[in-house]
């Protein structure tokens, strides 16, 4: 017992040495805590060793990672950049474009020219600002991190106008240094840079903005930024010499250089982000991604640096570094396929789902006129079997859209060309899977099938990081910055309509022994997988999934088992939904605040009084999809034209759901719960009509592959019945 005492004595005094390191501010050394160089408009596909060296340099010496800019509209200011900072949140400037009053506005787009604070030492606008993030539904308050480092005491020194937004406080009184940025007079900005780093523990500079729409355009404003990087890596690099000290370097590009949006630069390097080995890669909580940061991300690293970040509000979380260093050439070429990848993506995603709504409609308008126009016995097998194809083909296409970035399309000459191919090859192997004779001979063979495999690739990705999903066709794009890992609301869509057929497929056969209670149990066992994956905070993170899929499941189970649905039933089974997605959030919560994901950052707003805004927010969304969405407009003219034309020409394609659901009773229990989920689905996440109508895209075609193989066998049995009547010659 002695040695123990004395061996647990012994670790804590060899510990404390290290506790007071860490626990003393990094100002009790000479230089600043943190150094957080600035630009807007700065892609890396426009950092070059041989043409842009200092930036290179600058941004080369540690981990290195995209930054998503977007703030509260498709593309980002340099004013919402530096205002994101400020307020450790999104942020916007007014519309300029509706609304240019006597604002001086930037070439290439709406976005007002930054100035300097006058002789008050208030920045320009700063009313402006604070009304319009006033009414904004982030919640944003610009000068956050200047009150905040204020507060813990920190000095500040700002060098730009973009620097001087960051680091000013919420009456928007610059409290800091403040000296212009002058690109023509490097020996001027060298000088105040080091001045600057001497005195204050907090450096932000603006080294300027990158902008137009070509190379030719961006090359003269590249050239000033590249000027006034000399100028800051020279005063950075010789302070460091004097001092004797290493700086937590930041550098980041935070806006937009015109009116679509890219990804821009991130870097990071220094002991306050854990000393990175140069060429790594960059990450941050907020995202989970490799390789991706968010603007409010550099606000909340800057404060923790700095030892300001206690009890700040911010949607953002310290970067850090993932990964092993590797040549600078190497990082940056993945960045630049990274960035590409996202500008195709964006191009291609509402053209993809505009033609896999035409894909859908054509079997379902050809199994309409087949119904009316022939009757069932009369079938052609031909016809059949090229109607239960064409669905299977259309039922595999959100598996194959899923698992198209495993094949580098972007890259090639034709993106959309090569993106097509792939999608219709691995759509069509899928088919031919699922129409082989042991899978397409078994109660709901070829749906569970390609349920199945969508259910188990979708989930796969999630718990593996969501890797394909994101920037991809069927997925969620990173310019957006909606979500990046997790259950998005496609996947869950689609996670909703393929659930229950996966669950009813594999209880098919315990149902047909008259085991329905222990069909119901693996219709059950199905959702709780699903359902694990989808609202644990360390995976899916769906805060709208459980409530919706809990019902779903539960209805489905529920017919399974053959148990009648009452009133008090579905009330119970409602509430059951709530009561899930409640425990998950409040499990969240009680992490740590660094560590929670927003279910954890929802119960914390609830208790701040803030849950209504959130809520309000998501139902705004959801109703304005309705009608900003050209996806769900297209979706909704879809549902109107097919309803005219039923109407008009009495072509409705009910009868294959009816046949269908006569043929395999246990598909009438999926699609109940089904859509038990989808409409709920519709109710609590903010993509609205979307939801609905990705689940039906996908069950529409499922349930037309059940009932094209029931035509298929009455088309057979017809025709050898015509065989058998034929009398021989």
């Amino acid at each position: 017992m002695r040695a123990l005492l004395l061996s647990v004595l012994a670790a804590g005094l060899v510990a404390l040495p290290a506790t007071a390191a860490q626990a003393a501010p990094a100002s009790a050394a000479p230089g600043p805590d943190v150094v957080l160089v600035g630009t807007t408009g700065l892609q890396w596909e426009d950092v070059d060793p041989r043409t842009t060296p200092a930036l290179h340099d600058l941004a080369t010496r540690g981990a290195l990672g995209s930054t998503v800019v977007r703030s509260l509209r498709s593309f980002t200011c340099p004013a919402d950049g530096w205002l994101s900072v400020s307020s450790a949140t999104r942020a916007v400037d007014a519309d300029l474009a509706a609304d240019p009053a006597d604002a001086e506005l930037l070439p290439f787009g709406s976005c007002r020219a930054l100035t300097g604070p006058g002789a008050d030492r208030r920045i320009p606008a700063w009313d402006v600002y604070t009304s319009v993030d006033a009414r904004g539904s982030y919640g944003a308050v610009p000068g956050t991190v200047g009150d905040a480092l204020a507060a813990a005491g920190r000095t500040t020194a700002a060098l730009g106008p973009g620097a001087a937004i960051a680091l000013a406080g919420t009456d928007g009184l610059l409290d800091g240094s403040y000296a212009p940025v002058d690109p023509a007079d490097p020996a001027a900005l060298t000088a105040a840079t080091a001045d600057a780093l001497t005195h204050a523990d907090v450096v932000v500079v603006d080294l300027g903005d990158v902008r137009g729409t070509t190379p030719a355009e961006r090359t003269t404003s590249l050239a000033r930024v590249e000027q006034a990087a000399t100028a800051v890596r020279d005063a950075l690099d010789s302070t460091s010499r004097e001092a004797g000290t290493s700086t937590t370097l930041l550098v980041a590009s935070v806006a937009d250089g015109f009116t679509a949006p890219r990804l821009q630069i991130g870097a990071a390097s220094g002991p306050g982000v854990g000393s990175p080995a140069a060429g790594s890669t960059l990450t941050s909580p907020s995202t989970r991604q490799p390789g991706y940061v968010i603007t409010a991300d550099w606000a909340r690293t800057l404060l923790a640096v700095a030892g300001a970040d206690a009890g700040v509000r911010t949607t953002g979380a310290v970067v850090a570094a993932t990964g092993p260093g590797r040549p600078a050439a190497q990082a940056i070429a993945a960045l630049r396929d990274e960035s590409l990848r996202t500008v195709e993506v964006r191009s291609l995603t509402s053209p993809h789902y505009v033609g896999y709504a035409l894909l859908v409609i054509a079997p379902i308008v050809l199994a309409g006129i087949l119904v009316r126009r022939r009757p069932l016995a009369g079938s052609s097998p031909r016809t059949a079997r090229l109607l239960h194809t064409a669905a299977l083909v259309g039922a595999s296409v959100p598996l194959a859209a899923t698992l198209a970035p495993l094949v580098p399309w972007w890259r090639t000459q034709i993106p959309w060309l090569t993106l097509v191919g792939v999608v219709v090859v691995l759509a069509s192997a899928t088919a031919a899977l699922a129409s082989t004779r042991p899978i397409a001979r078994a109660p709901l063979g070829g749906a569970g099938l390609v349920a199945g495999l969508t259910t188990l690739v979708l989930l796969a990705d999630v718990v593996t990081g969501s890797r394909l999903q994101l920037n991809g066709v069927i997925g969620t794009q990173a310019l957006v910055a909606g979500r990046f890992y997790g259950v998005n609301n496609t996947t869950f869509a689609l996670l909703a309509a393929t659930t229950p057929v996966v669950g009813v497929a594999l209880a098919a056969p315990f149902v047909a022994r008259g085991r329905r209670r222990l069909g119901a149990l693996v219709v059950g066992l199905v959702g709780l997988v699903v359902l694990v994956v989808d609202g644990l905070p360390s995976l899916g993170a769906d805060f709208g999934g459980p409530p919706a899929l809990v019902p779903g499941i539960a209805v489905t189970m529920l017919i399974v088992a053959g148990v009648r649905l009452t009133w008090r039933r579905i009330v119970a089974v409602l509430g059951s939904g709530a009561l899930v997605v409640s425990l998950f959030a409040l499990a969240d919560w009680l992490r740590p605040a660094a560590a929670r994901t927003h279910l954890g950052a929802f119960v914390q707003q609830v208790l701040d009084g803030e849950g209504l805004d959130v809520v309000a927010r998501k139902l705004s969304q959801n109703v304005g999809g309705l009608f900003t969405s050209p996806l769900a407009l297209v979706g909704v003219l879809v549902g109107v034209a097919l309803l005219w034309a039923g109407f008009r020409w009495h072509v409705f394609p009910t009868e294959p759901v009816r046949e269908a659901v006569a043929v395999q009773p246990l598909l009438g229990a999926a699609l109940a719960g089904a859509s038990t989920s989808l409409v709920l689905g519709f109710a609590v996440n903010d993509s609205g009509i979307l939801v609905p109508l990705v689940g039906l895209a996908l069950l529409v075609p499922l349930v037309l592959v059940t009932w094209t193989r029931h035509l298929d066998e009455v088309a057979l049995a017809g025709a050898a019945a015509d065989d058998a009547a034929t009398p021989e010659a």
